[in-house]
């Protein structure tokens, strides 16, 4: 795929514990890892909690994404805000930089206005037994849904993702 400065909102909060959490980590470390390889600007949005923030330059970056959690409840409308606030940072002038939501279905489901970034992509675990339409599904450029078991499809969702 032709990568693009992006920045990766990535559900760190209780409500992703478990078995989507494996698969939402494991999907945001990857697209982490083809972002430094690619030497492109990007940024981490966690959206648990306080809703840190840091710039993805280096390996240990990435790994940040493994260790962030959070007890409390992810806060979509100010992790969207913040990357749109970030997406203005490191557009290159050439591509819209991409805004890339790692978590649950049911992410923002509940925020009644949400200012959303003009390329804003998904990629939504669902809860074993639980298969549902994600609620940015119709607010997406482009998503896709997985099961939490669905290793194999990782590969493909985050090339067409990030391409």
């Amino acid at each position: 795929p032709r990568l693009r400065p992006t920045i990766l909102v990535v559900d760190t909060s209780a409500s992703c514990f478990g078995p989507v959490d494996t698969l939402v980590r494991a999907a945001a470390l990857a697209a982490a890892h083809a972002l430094l390889a690619a030497e492109l600007p990007a940024y981490v949005v966690a959206a648990g909690g306080e809703t840190r923030t840091w710039a993805l330059q280096t390996r240990a970056d990435a790994v940040e994404i493994l260790a962030e959690r959070s007890p409390r409840a992810a806060q979509p409308k100010k992790a969207l805000a913040r990357a749109m606030g970030l997406a203005e940072v490191v557009r290159d002038g050439v591509l819209e930089p991409l805004v890339l939501v790692f978590s649950h279905p049911w992410f923002a489901a509940e925020e009644d206005t949400l200012l959303l970034p003009r390329c804003l992509r998904g990629l939504f675990v669902m809860y074993p037994r639980h298969p549902a339409t994600p609620a940015l599904a119709p607010r997406c450029e482009t998503w896709r849904a997985l099961r939490s078991d669905d290793h194999e499809g990782l590969a493909e969702a985050l090339v067409e993702l990030l391409g």
